[in-house]
């Protein structure tokens, strides 16, 4: 004991001795000379800067710079930049930006408050779960369901991650939106893995009892997925999945572009198993737009090509009379990706862009190769290889041209329902369309779905007739049928989830009348009528029951009592029924939302 008694007095009079009588004693030789008077960070910011302490107003600026600095606040923002913007962690590392900081207030320096890339995934980690038994207790308070969505992302590092973010609304009635959790998925992506995930976080965040409706996109192993969660949490799998509109989409235009099972298709492009000739001859067989695409694929590997053709667009449009071709700027071909349709419509566009020079360009890009490659006999020398996009089976016909004109006018109607749909209820979040192409406009709301589905069945239709106008329009009209098809077969999945035709019936401008006029004059379809009125009516008493189970004050919101046995909407009728409809049909129907914080009649 008086051993440790010495230890302990000797270390506290080192320690006294080396403070504050100028590190007089440092047996050890790990300590530094106490800085000196020159090394505070008053006198270092003033030299710094080059302010004299001795003048007053430089005194002034001094101290301010040293009061308004606060090191966590700093590394808090640092944080938040960084995660809001999706940059690497080792950006905090960044020498010039270091500097920057340095440079606009010395005390980051003289704190030593810089960070690394370690020390941002330390304050991310400890915020978010500093944070989630306030998002838990906001998200137990809601006054309705709790809606999911969910789908899987590769990071550019190859991790594998699966974001789960749910739509629900606050306590004081508003809709929100939030991210539960981005969980990595080791091994295969099957329905089991992605369903053990999904429950862990469901019950971390204590929501089993108020979960609502799961918008996924078709994929198999989603629905293994919905399979296990409705037998985990015990509710009807079939009628809480809402499809995604924008992977509906997806499918319906692939089977229009590649025919007959495109999935298989696109696994034997892409799984890097073709040759470039057999893939070249893959694409052949799919048409104009697999001609384009070879043809966009070839011209943009090569340098030497892809300058041929700007040349040639700079010497026809000085040519031209045509006041368009006149104001033309040379651009390359867009090639398309396996994943994202839009890729292949901004393909289709650039090929029409590009049309009125693509003869010259063949023209003059053979007589290059023929000048490098043949003999003075006119045979070609040894190893010499005719590129693709030369040979005369792949060229653009004008026919070909037709039938990508065509195609590009359908994919517009797609795309501008697509735009439409990623809204929320509310116009000023959403991105610029042509509303007005659309009777009537869309807003990305549940009842939404109807109106975007038969306008895309009419648009197809109309495309059927124009199709069977042009020249060898079987490949065409064949294509644009199995799109029909698949859209239609979607439209009939929407009999699966109440929650489309409730929230158009409980609509105060819609009720049972728009389901009249949607369906009403097809003998076929009035069945749906029928069927939608009793979806909706079993669905409204199991949804007051949860409702008025959950919070009894909610049989009276705005004044119409949920728990009536019968649901009249014969008539349409202003206000009434629009806020709650918002309440028990607040799903979104489409994966990829606006940010959004204020009311919607969703």
């Amino acid at each position: 004991m008086s051993q440790r008694k010495n230890a302990a007095g000797s270390v506290n009079a080192e320690s006294h001795l080396f403070k504050d009588h100028n590190g007089v004693v440092d047996p050890s030789g790990k300590r530094q000379g106490p800085k000196s008077t020159a090394e505070t960070p008053a006198r270092s910011i003033a030299t710094m800067l080059q302010l004299n302490p001795e003048v007053t107003r430089d005194q002034e600026i001094t101290n301010l710079l040293i009061k308004r600095f606060n090191k966590t606040a700093f590394q808090q923002m640092m944080v938040n930049w960084i995660v809001n913007t999706n940059r690497s962690f080792t950006t905090a590392k960044d020498p010039d930006l270091r500097a920057i900081f340095e440079y606009l207030n010395p005390s980051v320096s003289i704190t030593e408050a810089h960070i690394s890339d370690v020390t941002v995934r330390t304050i991310a980690v400890r915020e978010f779960n500093a944070n989630k038994l306030a998002v838990r207790e906001t998200l137990r308070k809601s006054p309705g369901q709790i809606h999911i969505q969910f789908d899987g992302w590769r990071s550019g590092n190859r991790h594998a991650l699966y974001g789960v973010t749910c739509i629900f609304r606050s306590p004081d009635n508003r809709p929100r939106k939030c991210v539960l959790g981005l969980p990595g998925l080791l091994g295969r992506h099957t329905g089991e893995n992605i369903a053990g995930e999904i429950l862990d976080i469901v019950r971390e965040f204590e929501i089993e009892d108020k979960l609502g409706y799961f918008t996924l996109d078709n994929a198999s192993n989603n629905k293994t997925t919905m399979e296990i969660l409705g037998r985990e949490l015990g509710f009807n799998w079939k009628k809480r999945w809402v499809r995604c509109i924008g992977h509906v989409v997806n499918i319906v235009v692939k089977h229009m572009l590649f025919g007959q099972d495109p999935d298989a298709f696109e696994k034997k492009i892409y799984d890097g198993q073709l040759t470039a000739a057999r893939e070249h001859e893959q694409w052949r067989k799919r048409g104009p737009v697999g001609k384009w695409h070879n043809f966009a694929v070839e011209v943009n590997r090569s340098d030497i090509w892809t300058d041929v053709l700007k040349k040639v667009q700079q010497v026809e449009s000085q040519l031209s009379d045509d006041p368009a071709i006149q104001a033309h700027e040379p651009v390359g071909v867009v090639v398309d990706n396996a994943t994202r349709w839009l890729s292949q419509l901004a393909m289709i566009d650039r090929a029409l862009v590009l049309q009125p020079f693509y003869d010259p360009f063949i023209q003059r890009a053979l007589s290059e190769w023929n000048k490098a490659n043949l003999t003075k006999s006119g045979s070609a020398r040894k190893g010499a290889r005719m590129p693709f996009f030369l040979r005369e089976e792949n060229r653009i016909t004008s026919n070909d041209w037709r039938v990508l004109q065509a195609l590009r006018d359908i994919l517009l109607d797609f795309q501008l329902v697509v735009k439409a749909l990623e809204g929320d209820g509310q116009g000023k979040h959403r991105k610029a369309v042509q509303q007005d192409e659309i009777e009537p406009p869309l807003s990305g709301t549940s009842w939404d779905l109807l109106h975007a589905y038969e306008y895309l069945l009419e648009s197809l239709e109309s495309a059927k007739k124009i199709a069977v106008s042009l020249p060898d329009f079987e490949y065409l009209a064949v294509n644009i049928n199995l799109g029909w098809m698949k859209l239609d077969e979607y439209y009939q999945h929407l009999n699966d989830s109440p929650v489309v035709y409730g929230a158009a019936a409980l609509h105060p401008a819609y009720r049972w009348a728009l389901f009249d006029d949607l369906w009403g004059d097809d003998t076929k379809r009035r069945a749906w009528i029928t069927k939608a009125k009793a979806v909706v009516q079993e669905f409204y008493v199991s949804a007051s029951n949860f409702l008025t189970a959950l919070q009894p004050q909610n049989q009276l919101i705005l004044g119409v009592a949920l728990h009536s046995a019968t649901l009249d909407l014969s008539k349409p009728t202003v206000g009434g029924l629009l806020d709650r409809s918002g309440l028990l049909f607040g799903v979104r129907i489409s994966c990829s939302e606006e940010e959004t914080s204020s009311y919607s009649p969703k």
